[in-house]
């Protein structure tokens, strides 16, 4: 197999490449157009954009996996429309050029945070979704997009990650610098809880959505 991995500059997706690379698995590593290749020094790379459906189908020549993690993050001032065009748009077009390219399995992930604030209990397959972000509301309308019907040639999965954390993360970089001055902003009555998951046990389970049947 050859397993193309979207978003592979980024936190997450270059501990995917790392892990998928020491598990012996071919990995080809989708960057953005002038993205830098640091995190995937030595690894087979590509330059592509997910509003060209020409340049996709150059990434995904003969790849049989996709995990899919290229996306438009939360930022404060992104527009609505950059989440709607690179989020959503981009995935129904990464998901045409898959199946055209006669790829089996593709892996979109998603977050958990399409659920919104949950405040009672754990969640599962079964708790409703109700995104209170433009950033979640893309990511919740591109997984019905992965989740439609097909002539099932493809297997889909969605994983929906939690925060992911870990040696080369940046995004408790604020919160770190607030606690280092001594100062904490404190939201709600203190009992809010986050859930986290280290960067190389998301890594292990993306790659595993991947692999395993």
């Amino acid at each position: 197999m050859r397993l193309l991995v979207t978003g592979a500059g980024g936190f997450v997706g270059g501990a995917v490449v790392r892990h998928a690379r020491a598990q012996g698995i071919p990995v080809r590593a989708m960057l953005r157009p002038g993205g830098s290749p640091a995190t995937t020094l030595g690894i087979e790379s590509v330059e592509a954009d997910l509003s060209s459906e020409s340049e996709l189908a150059g990434a995904l020549r003969d790849c049989t996996a996709v995990i899919h993690l290229a996306a438009a993050r939360t930022a404060r001032g992104t527009r609505r429309s950059v989440y709607r065009e690179v989020n959503v748009e981009g995935t129904r077009r990464l998901l045409r050029a898959a199946q055209e390219a006669g790829v089996s399995r593709f892996v979109f992930a998603s977050t958990l945070g399409v659920h919104g604030f949950v405040t009672t209990g754990p969640i599962d397959e079964s708790t409703p979704a109700r995104p209170n972000t433009a950033y979640r509301e893309s990511k919740w309308l591109a997984e019905r997009l992965v989740a439609m019907p097909d002539d099932g040639r493809m297997t889909r999965t969605i994983a929906r990650l939690a925060t992911v954390v870990g040696a080369e993360g940046r995004n408790l970089d604020s919160f770190l610098e607030t606690v280092s001055r001594d100062h904490l902003r404190l939201l709600g009555d203190g009992a809010n809880r986050i859930d986290l998951i280290a960067s190389e046990d998301a890594a292990d389970g993306l790659v595993r959505c991947a692999t395993m049947p």
